[in-house]
């Protein structure tokens, strides 16, 4: 599979070494293989690392959620693609159940966050003489 970015969104424009890095990178874990990749001191690994693995999981998705068709998909019969569909449906409503989740999480932190700062607010410009116990 072709990688969806050329650069891998690397921040910067990505030197030779790290755009090779980034290519046998993306190619090895789309192939499902395990590599040992080595790099000179100072050439960017970690960075590139990152890019070519979130550029590959960014694809993956794409293709899982959104069903881009493998090339095997098309020798499918038409109750494997229907079959394919279903579980492609599922892993969506799964993965809407779980964004809910996180979104009613993240407002209950805000919530939470917003009640302490105001304590602290409180605290700082009261003295102890002066703070009213609701």
């Amino acid at each position: 599979m072709e990688t969806s970015h050329g650069k891998f969104h690397h921040p910067y424009e990505p030197y030779s070494i790290q755009l090779e890095f980034m290519q046998k990178l993306y190619k090895t874990i789309d192939d499902g293989n395990v590599g040992i990749f080595e790099s000179p001191t100072g050439t960017g690994k970690s960075l590139s690392l990152i890019c070519a693995a979130l550029t590959w999981l960014r694809d993956h998705e794409r293709r899982t959620f959104f069903g881009e068709l493998h090339q095997d998909d098309e020798s499918l019969d038409w109750l494997e693609q229907a079959a394919k569909k279903t579980q492609q449906e599922q892993l969506l409503d799964t993965r809407k159940e779980v964004e809910e989740k996180l979104r009613s999480i993240r407002v209950k932190a805000a919530k939470e966050q917003s009640k302490h700062e105001r304590t602290k607010k409180v605290v700082r410009t009261t003295s102890p003489s002066q703070i009213a116990f609701n």
